[in-house]
């Protein structure tokens, strides 16, 4: 991972799974991707897993051909679901589903770009695009100053499309490009530059807790769960009515010898570990400072302590209290069955986050379409639906067919790309 060229073909913002899908594609098809991520470093291991359904294998498969092989090399097929439902006051319903309705390939990371095309220490703080000579089929003035925040005023359709596009860095150079791609995620600054006016990101109303935790042969937790298996308990209820569950847990076979396992909890804001110790920041006329926009954190920073640090309301890995805090909800609950997963886990393996999703757009591309947005940063959605990566894969894929086939023509290429994938997500 060395210093980046101040010009590439093709600038991806996010080292995410659908930003070094996107890479891996465009590389086995000759177009030199560097990727550029805020963090200053790659997490090989994480805490959390990726499910993939049929949809994202075939987008895989074809964005690289070795691909699902090491997906499947790596992971586990999740062929046994065991659902367990308990709502307040009733009787617990227990729904078992067999392997010809829950195939689901399970991994938790690929290493899949060459290191030379990663830059990390690289967070975007937004772009500008150049409209120039070269970029205009005929003699009409364009002021090369305009940026993407007053191109996107007027009418998409009706602007000139740019030469290159500037991605600007915080402490680090600026670097031209032919493409920028926004992945990087559901608090993008790449989208906060497209559009200034976006509201930003909407809290669901669900705090989160993860962890992968190494159990092979279930010797660290016996009986958490069966080869292959996917246990999912909620305190709601499916069937005729919908009771938004207050509690949901998930356990299952991660591969490779890992357990995943996961606790939800409802807030109606977020509500962070590091902020039930301490009071929360106030201004001089002895009102409260933070709201819940920035997941309760002034200036749109947390001080969570970890190895994660909760930036922007985000959570983060590590945080002091966490682990209490789940054992405690889940003795409340009476689910002392899980208790022995989350007591074995150390407390800096488990990650705290928030969940968020973005308003829908009619739009993914600048208006000079030399930038546009992949994954979480134009569709995040709810995890529940299992379908966040799995999109991210099949945008890199679209993204990386539109490009090959029109490459010498980019603004027409993120057109077609449009046309595929917002239709795809109404």
């Amino acid at each position: 991972m060395g210093p980046p060229p101040h010009e590439v073909e093709v600038a991806i913002i996010g080292a995410g799974l659908g930003g070094l899908a996107l890479a891996a594609g465009l590389h086995r098809r000759g177009l030199a991707a560097h990727v550029f991520e805020a963090s200053s470093e790659l997490r090989k291991e994480t805490s959390t897993m990726v499910g993939l359904g049929p949809n994202a294998l075939a987008a895989l498969g074809d964005l690289h051909p070795d691909l699902p092989e090491q997906i499947r090399r790596r992971g586990v097929v999740n062929a046994n679901a065991v659902y367990s439902y308990f709502p307040p006051g009733r009787d617990p319903v227990i729904i078992e589903r067999l392997a010809s309705e829950t195939r689901l390939h399970t991994i938790r990371w690929a290493q899949v770009v060459p290191p030379e095309f990663v830059h990390c220490n690289h967070a975007a703080t937004g772009y500008d695009e150049i409209w120039d000579e070269q970029g205009m089929d005929n003699g009409t003035d364009v002021d090369e100053s305009a940026t993407a925040t007053t191109a996107m005023a007027s009418s998409p359709s009706a602007v000139r499309p740019a030469h290159r596009a500037v991605v600007h860095f915080r402490d680090q150079p600026s670097v031209t490009a032919k493409l920028v791609v926004g992945a990087d995620g559901v608090f993008s600054p790449i989208r906060a530059a497209m559009y200034p006016n976006d509201p930003g990101p909407r809290y669901l109303g669900h705090m989160n807790w993860n962890c992968l935790i190494y159990n092979p042969g279930g010797n660290t937790v016996a009986h958490a769960h069966e080869p292959g298996q996917l246990c999912i308990a909620n305190n709601g209820l499916l069937g005729a009515e919908l009771i938004d569950p207050s509690l949901f847990a998930i356990v299952c076979d991660a591969g490779g010898g890992y357990t995943f396992w996961q606790v939800r909890m409802r807030y109606d804001e977020p509500c962070f570990t590091s902020q039930l110790a301490q009071p929360p920041p106030r201004e001089a006329n002895g009102t409260g400072a933070a709201g819940a926009a920035t997941g309760g954190a002034p200036n749109g920073d947390s001080d969570a302590s970890g190895s994660g640090g909760a930036r922007r309301g985000r959570g983060g890995q590590g945080v002091p209290g966490s682990k209490a805090r789940v054992i405690e909800r889940l003795q409340s609950a009476g689910w002392h069955w899980w208790l022995p997963l989350v007591e074995a886990t150390p407390e800096s393996a488990i990650f705290e986050r928030a969940l968020y999703d973005r308003v829908p757009l009619e739009r993914w591309a600048s208006s000079g379409r030399r930038v546009v947005l992949l994954g979480d940063a134009a569709h995040a959605m709810h995890p529940m639906a299992g379908q966040g990566a799995r999109s991210a894969f099949e945008d890199a894929h679209q993204l990386t067919l539109a490009l090959e086939e029109f490459w010498a023509d980019v603004p027409t290429a993120l057109e077609r790309y449009q046309k595929t994938r917002i239709y795809r997500h109404g």
